[in-house]
This record gives C-alpha cells, structure tokens and sequence, in this order.
C-alpha cells in the first residue's frame, strides 16, 4: 500500500502531526509506503528537504529502503492543478 501525500516545507503542523502518525503506522505495517511531495519546494532544494527529514526524524533506514520518498511537488501540483485547492495538506490514498 502507497500513501501519497502532498504538504508543505514549513508552517503546517497538522502536516508534521499526519506525517509523524503515519510513520507510527509503518512500524507496525511494513507493508505500508509513504510518498510525501513538499509543493512548496524546487528541484533545487534538495537540502530544504534534508533539513525537514533530520527535524521530522525521519528513519534514514526507510528511505534507503524506499519505503518512504521525499520529493519535489511543484510538478505535482502544476500536472494536477492543485495550488489552489491546497491550503496545508492534502492526501491521495
């Protein structure tokens, strides 16, 4: 199972709070996978979202596993039209 789900770089606490309970959900389910899109980040922030995992504690062991995928989502947003309907987090299951 793949969760995709897009939020934001800073200023969304409830994002950090969803993420951090979704992780929980991946220790107990391994079958579980995470693919969060930051859409207010460019492809050339790679360190923005380096910095979000180490203040999220992120398992560096899920991501070498790709069990969880952070990525760029103004693309994201742009294909699905999104920026407008996004105010912090938003989630395709």
């Amino acid at each position: 199972k793949r969760t995709l789900i897009a939020t934001k770089l800073t200023d969304c606490e409830a994002c950090d709070k969803k993420i951090q309970q979704l992780l929980t959900m991946m220790l107990v389910d391994q079958s579980l996978h995470l693919d969060v899109y930051f859409s207010d980040s460019s492809d050339k922030e790679n360190s923005v979202i380096r910095q979000w995992a180490m203040e999220n504690r992120i398992d560096a062991e899920l991501l070498r596993n790709r069990r969880i995928t952070l990525n760029h989502g103004q693309a994201l947003m742009k294909q699905y039209q999104l920026y407008d309907k996004l105010k912090s987090l938003l989630i395709i299951i």
